[in-house]
């Protein structure tokens, strides 16, 4: 192991042990952590150029699995528990090779274009979730008050259709939603860069909401997903 891939397992070991005390009071929750992580340690091996090979999804997965059952008293035992289990994992292979000279297989490039659409169903249930409250409430509102039939939201290009004079709630979510997508993305192994022109429609139907979420990948492909909401 060279000294950058031992900086590596340092760094993991150390984002670890900076929550490790409060994994189950965590506001994020095993999952978020897990995904928060992940996330941590692609921007350090990006920066870095460490070599080395991930399996983001997998080392997710094992985060998780840690969190559930990791019982160190101190950060000696942590480290312990931590570092062998991971090595055995799989989800990190040290090689030869920097991660920029990989090349996906065709049907792992496929497999994560696939995967656009459970992003894109992630992003728009989350906007438009109580969690994203009063942002959604102040939508509905909108939409009643103006008696819009449809209302598109360009997260790409910050616009809102129809033209006119919306809460600066909803403009900041947007902005928020925005810089979250690259770790949104992350968490389910797609590359954020992939993902083009998000448009989240409102369609007003009889007695109900249509909500839909769209995007165009980076081969001009339009993905679209239909998201549940509180409305309807």
């Amino acid at each position: 192991m060279n000294p950058d891939q031992e900086k590596l397992i340092n760094f993991i070991f150390d984002i670890v042990k900076a929550g490790w005390a409060n994994w189950e009071e965590s506001e994020y929750g095993y999952a978020r952590t897990a995904v928060r992580y992940v996330t941590l340690i692609r921007e350090y091996v990006n920066k870095n150029h460490i070599k080395v090979v991930i399996d983001y999804v997998t080392l997710k997965r094992y985060f998780i699995r840690f969190f559930d059952t990791c019982f160190a008293r101190n950060e000696a035992e942590l480290k312990l528990a931590l570092l062998p289990s991971l090595a055995f994992s799989g989800a990190i292979r040290f090689s030869d090779k920097a991660n920029l000279n990989y090349r996906p297989s065709n049907k792992e490039i496929r497999s994560s274009y696939k995967r656009i659409d459970a992003v894109l169903y992630s992003f728009g249930h989350s906007f438009m979730s109580l969690m994203n409250s009063p942002v959604e409430e102040l939508i509905y509102y909108a939409i009643k008050k103006q008696n819009i039939k449809t209302l598109k939201i360009q997260f790409s290009r910050n616009k809102i259709y129809p033209t006119g004079e919306y809460p600066k709630e909803i403009w900041d979510s947007m902005g928020y939603y925005m810089k979250w997508l690259p770790s949104l993305a992350s968490s389910q192994n797609v590359d954020s860069d992939k993902i083009k022109n998000i448009v989240l429609t409102i369609e007003r139907e009889p007695g109900k909401f249509k909500v839909l979420v769209s995007a165009t990948d980076d081969r001009g492909v339009r993905h679209t997903t239909k998201i549940p909401n509180l409305w309807s």
